[in-house]
């Protein structure tokens, strides 16, 4: 809300200087009326009808922009905002919408059209009438409002770019987040096993067992497993004690990430193992008990040591479970949660903690995509059960990139409202500009006519655009440096007062200013003196 107020700002500055410039322009009709009895009240009236009528072609016409809009934020959209949010999945404009809407055309026509109108009502009838309104047009009041509100327009722009610029960078830094495992290539899809026939944990294993032989042995498919949950989105925390302490403390007993998995799940998430062996055939309810713990656990709990052969209990009771592997870490969090400790079961020895596995993870061939295989492998579990539900089909690049998606949402909005507000300030220092050479035409023709050469007038005018944008850029960054805090909770790897994302801003801004300074400048180097001075 806080960009969307920023831009109507600049917006409503921009439509502010432009009623300012029409008003001064059209002095000596007001000067006229005035003199044959007009009132300024219906002056003023006549000038904001004339701004209601512009708001509401502008109100209609954001409408139906807004529309389009819409989709293309519910295609960013986190799935928790849809689905916490359903009228924004739908996507459509209801009375409430049209009724703010309204609501905010004739607020905004009344707070940045009566200043205009109030200006333009009071001409100076005498001097308006004997000098062509030049002296009104161009009074330091006048002046210092329309440079103001360019300043305004500056500052403003400069607060939205510096949020986007923070989130583009933080979006650039968790893309290079290393997640520990190759999501590349690997399909997934959630198959619960709840109907009455799995009931025991058994038959889920069996089931699991089977749904696996038949996935492997599609062409195209390099590895199968199945998993209780996916990296990057799920964690089950779960207390365990050590052999080396099996009575901690009470509060300081240790937690891990709990996951329960097939024999060949670091085959297909080719999660590389550090030390000792993976799961394989003979971890069943027959064997000996094992889990596989990630670096971060083993680091944590036998800093120094050698994990192999050490012993933890999950849960607080149950067996002594002997480990076999020290797997890499794996972000279970988000690629912004950083690692935690995690310790992996094998479903043949455990099948009834949990309900069992519920996602199945599918590694196709190189040069295979994973969703054309999606229809086989369902196949293949229908075959088997036609009655087991099959959802969430999806690619693991997917499923990892939904973590960023609020990231991804705050900065595309950020960037669009950023790059609106650069093109509106960037246009008001145009108008301000152009309007301020229309009449300073006899003053650049006198001073031509004296000597002048082109690089004096346009370091004249290029000057007086570039100390507006100076004024508002420093004004902008003062309000950044309190303003972007509020962004800490969505930053990762930059800080809100990044001096990188200052510097670049300002130098864009910079750059844009200029250009917006030379076609006016340019302009006012091509004054003929003797058309200027005959003019006036």
């Amino acid at each position: 809300m806080g960009a969307v107020a920023f831009v109507l700002l600049i917006a409503c500055a921009n439509i502010a200087n432009l009623l300012l410039a029409r008003g001064a322009s059209r002095a000596n009709e007001f000067a006229v009326r005035n003199a044959l009895g007009a009132s300024q009240s219906r002056i003023v009236r006549q000038l904001l009808t004339e701004s209601f009528v512009i708001s509401m072609a502008g109100g209609v016409l954001g409408v139906l922009l807004a529309s389009w809009g819409t989709r293309a934020l519910v295609a960013l959209a986190p799935p928790f905002l849809l689905k916490t949010a359903p009228g924004l999945a739908s996507g459509a404009a209801d009375s409430r919408v049209f009724g703010f809407s309204f609501a905010t055309v004739v607020m905004t026509t009344f707070l940045f059209g009566l200043a205009p109108a109030l200006q333009s009502s009071r001409p100076h009838v005498t001097e308006t009438l004997k000098e062509t309104g030049r002296s009104s047009l161009q009074s330091p009041r006048n002046r210092r409002f329309r440079s103001a509100l360019v300043v305004s327009e500056i500052a403003l722009a400069m607060v939205l770019l510096i949020g986007a610029g923070l989130m583009v960078r933080t979006l650039a830094q968790l893309s290079r987040v290393n997640l520990g495992f190759n999501l590349a290539n690997v399909l997934t899809l959630r198959a619960p096993l709840s109907g009455g026939q799995y009931k025991e944990p058994q038959a889920r294993a069996q089931f699991w067992d089977r749904a696996l032989s038949a996935v492997e042995s599609l062409p195209g498919v390099e590895a199968a497993s199945v998993s209780l949950r996916l990296p990057v989105n799920g964690w089950a925390g779960q207390f365990f004690n050590t052999a080396d302490d099996p009575n901690p403390p009470a509060g300081q007993v240790p937690d891990a990430n709990y996951v329960i998995v097939g024999p060949g799940y670091f085959r297909v998430m080719q999660i590389p193992l550090r030390r000792g062996r993976s799961f394989n055939e003979h971890d069943t309810q027959s064997g000996d008990r094992v889990v596989i713990v990630n670096e971060e656990l083993a680091r944590s709990y036998w800093p120094g040591q050698d994990p192999l052969g050490k012993q933890l209990r999950v849960g607080g009771q149950g067996p002594w479970l002997s480990i076999v592997g020290v797997a890499g870490n794996v972000l279970s969090q988000g690629p912004d949660a950083g690692f935690h400790p995690e310790i992996y079961v094998p479903y043949q020895q455990f099948p009834w903690l949990l309900g069992g596995p519920k996602h199945l993870v599918v590694r196709t061939s190189a040069g295979v995509k994973p969703e054309t295989l999606a229809h086989a492998v369902v196949q293949e579990i229908h075959r088997l059960d036609k009655d087991v539900p099959v959802a969430d089909i999806a690619t693991m690049e997917l499923i990892a990139r939904e973590p960023m998606a609020q990231q991804r949402m705050v900065m595309a909005l950020l960037v669009s409202f950023a790059g609106l507000a650069l093109v509106l300030s960037a246009l008001g220092i145009y108008s301000v500009l152009s309007y301020s050479i229309a009449q300073r035409t006899r003053e650049i023709g006198l001073r031509v006519a004296l000597g002048a050469q082109q690089r004096d007038v346009l370091r004249l005018v290029v000057g007086q655009g570039i100390a507006l944008a100076i004024v508002g850029a420093v004004a902008g960054i003062a309000g950044a440096l309190g303003l972007t805090r509020y962004l800490q909770s969505l930053l990762y790897g930059v800080r809100p007062t990044d001096p990188l994302t200052f510097a670049g801003v300002a130098i864009l801004l910079a750059l844009v200013s200029l250009a917006a300074c030379y076609i006016p400048a340019r302009r006012a180097t091509r004054v003929d003196p003797l058309a200027a001075l005959r003019h006036e």
